[in-house]
């Protein structure tokens, strides 16, 4: 006949062993692939500061954890009632003091511990950016975000460039909800409201394309509203500036001047800026420079190519939902040459 106090703690290690399988199978899968938009890969001063800050609230949390669970188990094992052993006797109705006050005190010195650094980092991160940084204005739109570089006059859309290793100072506000601005690798996550501006700075240290995104849902093509952040050399970021900054380009072929006729007949202009040209709509991204961008930024897989960009032009609603750009009503010579007419903008 088996003793019921060893099936009590066989099952109780039954449990505890499976309870560490789970935790190591969940660590195994969390790394099974690489994930550009991740907080652990910090690439920046504010990415640092808060990688760090999470690094010291975690291992504060596993020294709660340890003793928690360690006081538990000790418990359950020292004072486990043996086969044969009478009933002990019953908790007093008053329970302990010296336990109470304890128990009471122990959580406020942790949390008083964490709140410290937490509160630093707030204080520090939310310091002025330093007079040399690169200034930017960032509106966000849905479903797309516009960077305006007053200094520089410069206007992109859904891509961000910057020089390596000076500080960038964004303005933040939002042309109709709240949003939210997130560069996982390059700072924490900042609220965009309409009507109020948010700063935000940061210094990347290293070269590279690091995707960001909107973190705060606003609307049906929430999950489309994405960014890359280009961090280049000073002297890449100096050739990148002269050549956002000079005319755009005159279309060369027949095909991209008979777009540039078809752009301007359209509906387009009144949306749409093209510096140089008739075109001065406010309401769609600057398209000055359209064809030196990378990509659309709609999701991670639509580059900035002829099929992408004419497929974009035709029916723009039914790649991002809730699109306020129209459906273009134009032939399939029109769309070419309007194709061939945007890539030409360099």
């Amino acid at each position: 006949m088996s003793c019921p106090g060893a099936t009590r703690g066989r099952r109780l290690w039954r449990g505890v062993i499976g309870a560490a399988l789970l935790v190591a199978c969940a660590l195994l899968l969390a790394g099974c692939e690489p994930n550009p938009q991740t907080t652990l890969s910090p690439q920046s001063d504010v990415g640092w500061d808060i990688q760090n800050l999470f690094a010291f609230i975690f291992w504060a949390a596993m020294v709660v954890l340890a003793g928690v669970e360690g006081a538990l188990i000790f418990a359950v094992l020292r004072f486990r009632r043996r086969p044969g052993q009478p009933a002990g006797p019953p908790i007093g109705r008053h329970g302990s003091t010296p336990l109470e006050i304890t128990w009471t005190l122990l959580p406020v010195v942790v949390l008083a511990v964490v709140a410290v650094p937490t509160v630093l980092t707030i204080f520090k991160t939310a310091e002025a950016a330093p007079g040399n940084a690169v200034q930017i204005q960032v509106t966000a739109h849905q479903w797309w975000w516009e960077f305006r570089y007053p200094k520089l006059h410069i206007v992109t859309f859904n891509e961000m460039h910057l020089p390596v290793g000076q500080t960038a100072n964004l303005s933040l506000v939002s042309a109709d909800v709240i949003h939210s601005f997130w560069i996982p690798q390059l700072d924490g996550k900042r609220d965009v409201f309409p009507n109020h501006v948010n700063n935000l700075w940061f210094t990347p240290s290293i070269t590279g394309i690091f995707p960001g995104q909107c973190a705060e849902f606003c609307g049906p093509s929430h999950a489309y509203m994405q960014m890359k952040v280009f961090v280049q050399s000073k002297a890449d970021f100096a050739n990148w500036v002269r050549d956002q900054q000079a005319a755009a380009a005159r279309p060369t072929s027949a095909e991209a001047r008979r777009g540039a006729i078809v752009f301007g007949q359209a509906s387009c202009p009144s949306c749409h800026t093209i510096a140089g040209t008739a075109a001065a709509g406010t309401i769609g991204p600057n398209l000055t420079h359209v064809g030196s961008q990378v990509g659309l930024a709609i999701d991670n897989e639509m580059l900035n190519k002829p099929a992408d960009l004419a497929h974009w032009i035709r029916n723009s609603p039914s790649i991002k939902p809730g699109s306020y750009m129209p459906p273009q009503n134009l032939s399939q010579r029109d769309l070419a040459a309007v194709d061939a007419y945007l890539e030409s903008l360099k």
